[in-house]
């Protein structure tokens, strides 16, 4: 059996502290009832805009990835298109994020993602490609479905699932 000598053992704890405070760094973790990090994006249509310009609205970031399964609950049963349709109807902003990276499955390029949302029925008012996942990060953003809610001041007044949506 090995033994580990001093110098092995701090080596190993300074890697470990660095890779957690790293990966700390990557995930920001927003808090609810603060003010919602603001960003901006530029949507599969080619309409920009920043989260600022709709203060006064309800938004509703949606991080979603059509492959995976709890996504796919939600769309195969019409329920996320439901609650999309049913709060863009009285003006609430629905942006809907995908965070997956080039080189990762399921990647979906713009022309792809038109083509899901098309046969998706989505009926987000933006739908976003984040394939850098910096707006992902912004929020710590970690499942799909992953919802936040954003009141008129701009304050994040919910994080969670979409399951916890009336």
């Amino acid at each position: 059996m090995k033994k580990w000598n001093l110098s092995s053992v701090a080596a190993l704890v300074i890697a470990l502290v660095i890779v957690l405070a790293w990966a700390g760094e990557s995930r920001a973790e927003v808090e609810t009832n603060k003010p919602a990090p603001d960003f901006s994006f530029t949507d599969i249509e080619g309409a920009s805009g920043k989260l600022s310009d709709f203060k006064g609205k309800v938004v509703v970031l949606e991080w979603f990835n059509h492959s995976c399964p709890f996504v796919r609950k939600h769309y195969d049963s019409n329920k996320m298109q439901n609650l999309q349709r049913k709060y863009t109807e009285k003006e609430v902003v629905w942006i809907a994020i995908n965070s997956t990276g080039d080189g990762y499955e399921p990647y979906r390029n713009e022309e792809e993602s038109v083509r899901d949302v098309d046969s998706n029925g989505t009926s987000a008012t933006y739908v976003v490609l984040d394939p850098d996942g910096k707006i992902g990060a912004l929020y710590g953003a970690k499942t799909t479905p992953h919802i936040f809610i954003i009141n008129e001041k701009g304050t994040l007044v919910y994080q969670g699932a979409a399951d916890d949506i009336k």
